[in-house]
Parts: C-alpha cells; structure tokens; sequence
C-alpha cells in the first residue's frame, strides 16, 4: 500500500507539520524515496551532456537498483497486470526526481552572497 497503516514508526516531520490533512506514507514509498535520493545524488553529474531531459535517465538507473519484489507485497499481482508506463513505483520515482531536479536547478541559480540578508540594519537599498 502507498498509505501507512498501523506501523508504530514515527514520522516527526510529519506529525509536525500535520494539521489533520496529511497522509502518513508507508514504508515501501520511504524506500524508494530514499532510493532515488541516494541515485540523484551520486548521478546528477554524470548525465550525459547529449541527454536534454535528465529525467528518464535518472529513472531508468533508479529504477536498475531497485528489488521490484521486495516492494508493495500486497500489490504483486496488481503490479503484474499494469502497463510499464503506469507502474505505480514508476509515477513515485518520476515524481520524486522532478520535484528533487526543481530543487538543485534554484540552487545552482540562487545568488551565492546575500547582501541584504546580512546587512539589513546597515544598508537599506544598494539596487537590490
């Protein structure tokens, strides 16, 4: 299942930021979330120069490393009868690496000094 359902492990995060409306993931969403952190990271920069869209190659090695069988064991035979395309564990991972991609691009393009966040009290404007 995608949802947690009666596991004791606690999600402080969550439970933080809950303010009755999230959803607890289960422990197979976690692993493959971890899954494809752990990929991004150590192949973000090595994608080919050639490849426009990084996306599908970081799925397909995200995907290369993952035990299909050791995931979702409620849903096996529901896997089975998908289509590739739709693959549930597909859609997380494709999903996982868009919203990661989002968040490295605005790192690279953020300003690496902020002078205004520095100097509030002493500067008021310098063009900014």
């Amino acid at each position: 299942m995608l949802l947690k359902i009666g596991t004791t492990k606690s999600h402080t995060l969550i439970d933080i930021k809950n303010r009755g409306g999230l959803i607890k993931p289960s422990i197979d969403v976690i692993q493959i979330c971890k899954l494809t952190e752990k990929t991004f990271v150590s192949r973000i920069n090595q994608v080919p120069k050639h490849l426009g869209d990084p996306i599908n190659y970081l799925i397909v090695k995200t995907m290369s490393n993952i035990n299909i069988k050791k995931l979702f064991n409620c849903l096996n035979e529901h896997i089975l009868s998908q289509s590739p395309i739709n693959n549930h564990v597909l859609q997380i991972i494709k999903k996982y690496i868009v919203i990661r991609l989002h968040h490295h691009n605005k790192e690279l393009s953020q300003p690496k000094l902020r002078i205004r966040s520095h100097l509030t009290k002493v500067i008021l404007f310098k063009h900014q």
